[in-house]
């Protein structure tokens, strides 16, 4: 096409009107085929021109959220408020504890096999007296404070009086149980005793197998407090009083 190009811009007129006009229509014809070129080469795609996929429209925006806080909501007062406005926490036991909320992780296995054998071992006295047990799951509200908490082990009557629909009130027990674990040691031994009693439960066992391996039976309320302490090294029986009444072998706590 250079060379064409050059041709025309040298294009000699010549007198003799029919070689003029033979080289007039060679040109015309290499015209028309550059032409035809330039045409097709404007269509062909670039070879190294990446392909772009055609996007769907845009979403509209989402309308502006405003979050507005009720007029009747306040943040808990107190630790029992705190407690009842909480979620259940797998893994977790939440109990109040003179005025604490506290919140340790649940017993090893061992910890959940002594409430069972406690359990077990008063099944035939439960079954002939009508009583119900439950080895920890099972809330308890203390009476006076209305602080929540879960021991290990509770006997009660059947119609043992509740508080709202899953805590048993702590007057109408007929014994509670803890099992002593690394995390608990202070509570069980010091806090418990003194709460229970003040919740008016009429026994309270302590299984210890982290401090010193022993059962110790707390009972005899007065003036708020146990009156009456009886501690043995697991292995030997120990009397659980009335209303149970029976003595209860410690070996299957070992």
């Amino acid at each position: 096409m250079v060379i064409t190009k050059v041709r025309r811009a040298a294009k000699v007129i010549t007198e003799d009107p029919a070689e003029e006009e033979a080289v007039e229509a060679v040109e015309a014809v290499e015209t028309a085929g550059e032409e035809s070129e330039e045409s097709q080469e404007t269509h062909y795609d670039d070879p190294w021109e990446p392909l772009v996929e055609p996007q769907p429209p845009a979403p509209p925006p989402l309308p502006h959220t405003t979050f507005v806080v009720a007029d009747n909501a306040r943040t808990p007062a107190t630790p029992r408020e705190l407690f009842d406005a909480l979620p259940a926490l797998p893994g977790l036991r939440m109990e109040v504890l003179e005025g604490r909320l506290i919140v340790s992780p649940v017993g090893t296995p061992e910890h959940g096999w002594y409430a069972m054998a406690l359990s077990f071992a008063l099944y035939p006295l439960m079954n002939d007296k009508g009583w119900k047990a439950w080895a920890g799951n099972v809330g308890v509200c203390i009476d006076g404070p209305r602080e929540p908490v879960e021991p290990d082990y509770v006997l009660a009557p059947a119609d043992c009086p509740r508080w709202g629909t899953r805590e048993l009130r702590s007057s109408g027990l007929i014994m509670v149980a803890e099992v002593v674990s690394a995390g608990s040691v202070p509570q069980d031994l010091e806090d418990k005793p003194r709460i229970y009693a003040s919740g008016g439960v009429p026994i309270y066992l302590l299984i210890d197998t982290i401090t010193t391996p022993s059962v110790t039976v707390l009972s005899d309320i007065r003036d708020g407090a146990y009156q009456r302490l009886e501690k043995v090294p697991i292995g030997t029986p120990i009397r659980l009083p009335e209303p149970i009444g029976i003595e209860l072998e410690t070996s299957i706590f070992k």
